[in-house]
């Protein structure tokens, strides 16, 4: 390459970073607009070997409808000049008549736009605005279909959970014995004797119901302690009072509820019955030994009342109650 086509290029370099622009148009992306223009100067006396110039431009253009991107295109163009001369190069009239005399002309460099890039945006972007509202109803009605259906099953658990408590409650209360009533007597015997019977009542189950029956002639029931015979017990206690039965009368009664499993130990406080055996216990221990409070009830100085009536519920109302003074 001669000095004169250096500076020739030198100048399309200088030409090009002066005015080479992008064109576009309004719909065909770059096919109308006026297209880059090729400006030829020339530079005198140029001191340098070599020179490489690239000139790149970049436009991106995105379209919108409706708030969602429809259509994103990307414009490049990018031309480069690389020009080599010896050092010392010559004016450009001279190198103007080398070109003359052989014919050539000056290289002419046109900047063409890049053709224009299309990305599709997302899918989700492309769905218009106006799906959106019937996607809201759809999930909705979807919602309100879960809902319902998770109301339906909580209802069917709750009545199938309340079934089966109330099979396990009719299982449980079938399988609880009803209630049982249990009768001891207070008499006289036919050799005179003052006792309850029977004296000892075994297996009698908390919530079971236990009456004294009272025969002739005159007795009354209240609880005591083995430890201090024919004495009533200080707290629980129940007594009767002195019930009085003339030959072929009915019966009054006394009627307890045994309230759990522990010993229940009983005694006639009318004059001396208690001192002379008239004693009992329900539901005895392992331990417990009716003899021995027969026994220890022999040698009680005393026999007690409790003041008043209490712990149970005396039956027949015609009977004549003696009150102990």
């Amino acid at each position: 390459m001669d000095d004169y086509e250096m500076r020739f290029q030198l100048a399309l370099v200088a030409g090009l970073l002066s005015s080479s622009a992008l064109a576009y148009g309004n719909e065909g992306w770059g096919n109308t607009g006026p297209k880059a223009k090729t400006i030829v100067k020339y530079v005198t006396k140029v001191q340098y070997k070599t020179k490489t110039c690239t000139v790149t431009k970049t436009k991106t253009c995105t379209v919108t409808k409706g708030g969602n991107v429809t259509k994103t295109q990307t414009e490049v163009q990018t031309v480069t000049v690389t020009a080599t001369a010896a050092a010392g190069g010559k004016d450009g009239g001279e190198d103007e008549a080398k070109d003359d005399e052989k014919g050539g002309e000056p290289v002419k460099v046109s900047e063409k736009p890049a053709k224009a890039v299309e990305e599709p945006a997302d899918e989700a972007k492309d769905e218009p605005k106006d799906d959106a509202p019937a996607k809201d109803e759809e999930a909705k009605d979807e919602a309100k279909d879960e809902a319902k259906d998770e109301a339906k099953d909580e209802a069917k658990d709750e009545a199938k959970d309340e079934a089966k408590d109330e099979a396990k409650d009719e299982a449980k209360d079938e399988a609880k014995p009803a209630p049982k009533t249990h009768i001891i007597k207070a008499k006289t015997d036919d050799d005179g004797n003052d006792v309850f019977e029977p004296a000892t009542l075994k297996n009698v189950a908390t919530g079971d119901t236990v009456i004294f029956e009272f025969h002739p002639s005159t007795h009354s029931v209240a609880r005591g302690t083995p430890d201090k015979p024919c004495q009533p017990l200080e707290k629980g206690g129940f007594y009767s009072g002195f019930l009085r039965v003339s030959g072929g009368a009915k019966s009054p009664t006394f009627t307890i509820k045994v309230e759990d499993s522990n010993p229940i130990w009983y005694y006639c406080t009318v004059g001396k019955h208690c001192q002379g055996g008239m004693v009992g216990v329900i539901n005895p221990g392992p331990k417990d030994d009716l003899k021995a409070y027969i026994d220890a009830s022999k040698k009680a100085p005393s026999n007690v009342s409790p003041k008043e009536v209490n712990g149970g519920t005396v039956g027949s109302p015609k009977v004549k109650r003696i009150l102990r003074v």
